[in-house]
């Protein structure tokens, strides 16, 4: 019983102790917070504010991301470009375009044949002819004299995969140099729909230089823009770090009915083809001074955070 008790002793004793050190520091930080507000210091309810000021603006921040960091360049964002007449005609719905499709000069494989096939329900009045051992400017003067305003030539590699697509004017001296990726023909989509031969509504985004609103321009002009559209179908090409991507959609209206009520439901059906474009290099655009000017590909690519369009 003697060292239970004993033993009791020390364990109040060792709490007595620890209690006095607790109060003996609370006392020391209390004197010493005391004397910082005495010379001017900071006090604590103003040290708990700046901790709440600090969390506001760490909320506030914004994450750094290429596109609120994208550099522009003088020499391509020069305002408005010159105005593009034969464009300007059409989207104001005066003529109607006619595309003509064919292939580099190699021989082309077979997924080149059907992204033509797709394209051809794609642009309304388009028409595909074989190129053989034509030239460029033949090509192109065979355009003009078919009454044509546009040309399309699809350049694959010596394995069949897609490398370039070069858009000719056939009213204008003017040459639009792309490269052509991620191409997903119409039988490689699930669920997808057959295109009528109705005119398709288009829909662009996301240019904002004056190279990029002139690019928009001349892929917009490529469909006609008469008359209000029908169909439900609409193409969308939307630019998206100088990437420029092609869809071929169409609404679907889905009327629902919950016993009095009445809900109508949209949603988007593919057509295809679907496909993405980078601009390379653009030969003989027309300035507003009346010069014409040529961008080859180093102007065009600068570096990671540099967008042309």
């Amino acid at each position: 019983m003697n060292r239970v008790r004993e033993r009791r002793e020390r364990d109040r004793q060792v709490r007595e102790r620890r209690q006095q050190r607790r109060e003996s520091r609370r006392r020391r930080r209390q004197q010493q917070q005391q004397q910082r507000v005495g010379e001017g210091g900071v006090s604590k309810a103003r040290q708990g504010d700046r901790g709440e000021e600090e969390e506001e603006k760490k909320k506030k921040q914004v994450a750094r991301t290429l596109e609120n960091t994208r550099e522009h360049a003088l020499d391509l964002d020069v305002g408005p470009a010159a105005p593009d007449v034969w464009a300007e005609r059409v989207l104001r719905g005066e003529v109607r375009p006619r595309l003509l499709l064919t292939t580099g000069r190699g021989p082309a494989g077979r997924r080149a044949y059907d992204f033509i096939a797709d394209c051809l329900l794609m642009f309304p009045q388009s028409v595909f002819r074989e190129r053989g051992k034509r030239s460029v400017e033949e090509v192109r003067d065979v355009a003009r004299a078919g009454g044509f305003s546009d040309v399309w030539v699809v350049r694959t590699d010596v394995r069949g995969h897609f490398r370039y697509l070069v858009h000719m004017r056939a009213v204008e001296p003017a040459v639009y140099t792309y490269r052509l990726s991620s191409v997903v023909c119409t039988q490689e989509m699930r669920e997808r729909g057959a295109p009528s031969a109705h005119d398709p509504e288009v829909l662009s985004s996301h240019f904002c230089t004056a190279l990029g609103r002139h690019v928009r321009q001349c892929l917009a002009a490529l469909f006609p823009h008469q008359g209000v559209p029908r169909g439900r179908q609409v193409v969308t090409i939307r630019n998206h770090r100088d990437y420029i991507f092609f869809r071929f959609h169409r609404y679907i209206f889905r009327q629902t009915e919950r016993g009095e009520e009445v809900s109508l439901r949209t949603r988007l059906q593919e057509l295809g083809p679907r496909f993405t474009l980078k601009l390379v290099a653009i030969d003989h655009v027309p300035l507003s001074d009346g010069k014409e000017q040529w961008w080859p590909a180093r102007a065009l690519t600068r570096g990671k955070r540099w967008f042309a369009m």
